[in-house]
């Protein structure tokens, strides 16, 4: 997945592997989880 013009900030106290998505992000995701594995999708509108 590829998300274009997404606002973010940087923290410098977070892990520089770490990346967390704001709800300009979330909301356009489904989530789904099954034997402990969390599966991010993408409707294809």
């Amino acid at each position: 997945m590829t998300f274009y013009n997404v606002p973010g900030t940087i923290n410098p106290a977070m892990d520089p592997d770490m990346v967390l998505l704001g709800m300009s992000v979330l909301g356009q995701l489904n989530f789904s989880q099954q034997s402990g594995v969390l599966t991010l999708s993408q409707d294809n509108r």
